[in-house]
């Protein structure tokens, strides 16, 4: 076919490798044009975001399982392509009314995405970390986490579930002893952000 310029200002008749190599560059491509086929392995097509600026509070023991579920950090994402992954990050800021450990888990739907291996009667956790919290309850522990997570098609939805040990009330987003009145009370953010990466 011969190739043709048309009076509409389209042109036909060039065949698939027609054009030489480079003539196409970024610039000639439409903002958010290329898809997820043409990113490559390992590239980012889409990120859903929770910000949790509230508090909350729990008295839940690890040890017995009673976890509770971390509100205002929930992220959904449909992925498009069921052989992409989807990476979640993380973010806690813990205080603690008492010395304890701090673990807990993130979940898929009610599945566990990433949890240590079985280890006698320990509990098993997605993250964990130890808050010295005696006489010390201005201070609050930072908690990161990064899993990588393979769920297939569909819709999937991301949370996490935190508790402590002993009699310990943990909470998130601010430090044991919460006065009002002190300049240097601290009080902070949490999140959770998953990734749709391409593989």
């Amino acid at each position: 076919m011969p190739i043709a310029i048309n009076g509409s200002g389209t042109v036909t008749g060039i065949s698939v490798g027609g054009l030489p190599d480079g003539i196409v560059d970024t610039d000639m491509l439409a903002a958010k044009a290329a898809t997820a086929a043409k990113i490559g392995d390992g590239g980012v097509i889409q990120v859903v975001h929770a910000l949790k600026t509230d508090f909350q509070s729990t008295t839940a023991n690890l040890a017995h399982g009673n976890a509770v579920e971390i509100s205002g950090m929930s992220c959904t994402i449909t992925l498009t392509n069921s052989s992409n992954k989807v990476l979640v990050l993380m973010s806690l800021m813990i205080g603690a009314s008492q010395d304890t450990t701090v673990g807990g888990t993130i979940r898929r739907g009610t599945t566990i995405v990433a949890q240590a291996d079985s280890a006698g009667s320990r509990t098993r956790n997605t993250f964990g970390v130890g808050n010295g919290a005696s006489a010390r309850l201005w201070r609050m522990t930072p908690v990161h986490c990064t899993v990588l997570d393979t769920p297939g098609t569909g819709t999937h939805t991301y949370t996490a579930k935190y508790g402590g040990n002993g009699a310990a009330t943990i909470y998130i987003n601010r430090e044991g002893r919460d006065l009002d009145n002190a300049t240097d009370t601290c009080i902070a953010t949490s999140s959770l952000t998953v990734m749709e990466i391409v593989s």
